[in-house]
């Protein structure tokens, strides 16, 4: 069994983390709110004897009440001050800690956990707005899609703690072919990857997919029992042409793969738009 959480696994942590640290505010709040009632609890306690003393007939003893009064009323406003004071800079500490923790959360369930590429929810994201991009600007996309070749032969033959090395393996590979700030890699699922080239012709997608798997043939990886494998990969490479969705692109990419995978593995495919 694969040592690697799921990503649902992994959101559900975070965000159970988030509660808690929810959790923590409204305590906050609530300690405040009842150190507030504490204090006007005891200046109606004063307010009360003072009405009782009113009709008193003895000066000194409502001398002496409202002088503890107004010294007590000193003190409780001075405290509220003081205590609002350090309420509110620890509200506002645990405050800006949470925003800091949102910002790496938010980046963190973008990406794939196990590989730390883009996720599948990020791709589908991307493309969309690669599409609009290219709507507005006319700019040149590809997108390529790329396959471990007997992936199921590596996890049967060696166990799924190779199968998880060699995705992982790959995923470094691919971030070192495709290097560009414009660039953006994902795991799509599985032992499948995607990448979308932005401002890229489909030859250069080619050529940069050929270019991949040359680069893995150098590559070697090594099982538990210390024995050596060598990775294949299948690409399929589609342009975006125009009127294209995100379905019909990564439809169109997904056959170029099939095609690749048809004509032996380890090879890159070029879809043709139909005529």
């Amino acid at each position: 069994m694969s040592l690697v959480l799921c990503e649902r696994d992994f959101a559900v942590t975070r965000f159970d983390d988030f509660r808690q640290m929810i959790w923590v505010v409204i305590q906050g709040l609530r300690e405040a709110f009842r150190d507030e009632q504490s204090a006007e609890d005891e200046v109606a306690t004063h307010l009360t004897r003072l009405n009782q003393v009113v009709s008193s007939d003895s000066i000194d003893e409502m001398r002496a009440e409202v002088v503890a009064a107004v010294v007590l009323i000193n003190r409780a406003l001075e405290e509220r001050k003081d205590r609002q004071r350090a309420q509110l800079e620890e509200l506002g500490a645990q405050l800006n800690r949470m925003r800091h923790e949102l910002l790496r959360a938010q980046r963190e369930l973008a990406l794939d956990p196990m590989t730390r590429l883009y996720n599948r929810a990020s791709f589908d994201e991307l493309l969309a707005k690669t599409i609009e991009l290219s709507v507005f600007s006319g700019q040149s996309s590809c997108l390529l899609m790329v396959d471990i070749d007997f992936f199921k032969e590596i996890n049967d033959t060696y166990g799924h703690v190779v199968g998880d090395a060699a995705v992982l393996h790959v995923a470094q590979r691919l971030q070192k072919t495709f290097p560009r700030k414009t660039d953006f890699v994902a795991r799509y699922g599985g032992d499948e990857f995607a990448v979308v080239l932005q401002d890229t012709e489909a030859r250069d997608g080619e050529m940069l997919g050929k270019r991949l798997l040359s680069d893995l043939k150098a590559d070697v990886l090594k099982a538990e029992n210390g024995e050596t494998l060598k990775l294949s990969l299948s690409v399929g490479v589609s342009p975006l042409f125009c009127h294209d969705g995100t379905r019909d692109w990564v439809s169109r990419s997904d056959q170029a793969l099939y095609q690749a995978k048809r004509a032996g593995r380890g090879c890159v495919w070029l879809a043709q738009q139909e005529s």
